[in-house]
């Protein structure tokens, strides 16, 4: 006894998938020792049991292993004092502090991250790129609009941050959580994998063929 998918001839419809059991039973005559017949019984199930088993093994299974990030506080306004103000990023990822006094908009690094630097809109960063300093940066000094690339425990990210002349505003940001690579500016979080599943049904329904067979 075998089971296989019964696809048609428009291919996989995940609806309407059918399960085809096929038995084959020998008839034999009482009166004479050969057999005088053999046939192939198929018994086929309702589609709606198929639609069922495609809504568990196709399910699609998010990457989520590169994360947006976020910040806490989302932007700094002007200080009157010379005070950084402590800046987090989540989730957990790490921190570092923001001035924004009569002195400038220079960003101070706090022992939050490994290591940081300026970045460039388009720029594939892995570990091997992201080899910044251990030290306090001004991406803003010259542009009202930056990214920052970061390092921490071996894995990377970037943010993006602008200044419009009174407040530094926290704007987006991603991190990958094992050791991806991210493209500053890019949109490449929770990215759809194909669900094993939906691999497995595939490889079965290929395999399967339904067959009458008289003889």
């Amino acid at each position: 006894m075998w089971f296989a998918l019964a696809i048609g001839s428009n291919g996989l419809d995940l609806t309407k998938i059918t399960i085809i059991m096929v038995r084959e039973v020998n008839f034999i005559n009482l009166g004479v020792t050969s057999m005088v017949a053999k046939k192939t019984v198929a018994l086929t199930t309702a589609a709606t049991f198929g639609a069922a088993m495609s809504s568990l093994f196709v399910a699609p299974e998010l990457n989520a292993d590169i994360v947006d990030l976020t910040f806490t506080p989302g932007s700094v306004g002007p200080q009157s004092t010379s005070v950084a103000v402590n800046i987090q990023i989540g989730p957990g990822v790490g921190s570092f502090s923001q001035w924004n006094d009569v002195f400038g908009v220079t960003m101070l690094f706090n022992g939050g991250l490994d290591s940081w630097r300026t970045a460039f809109a388009s720029e594939s960063l892995s570990g091997s790129t992201v080899s910044g300093v251990a030290g306090n940066i001004n991406p803003l000094a010259a542009t009202s609009n930056a990214f920052v690339a970061f390092s921490v425990g071996g894995n990377v990210g970037w943010f993006e941050l602008s200044f419009d002349g009174t407040t530094v505003t926290f704007n987006d940001g991603e991190f990958g959580s094992e050791g991806e690579a991210v493209t500053v500016g890019g949109t490449t979080s929770n990215i759809p994998e194909p669900g094993f599943g939906a691999l497995a049904a595939l490889a079965i329904g290929a395999a399967g063929v339904r067959r009458n067979r008289k003889k």
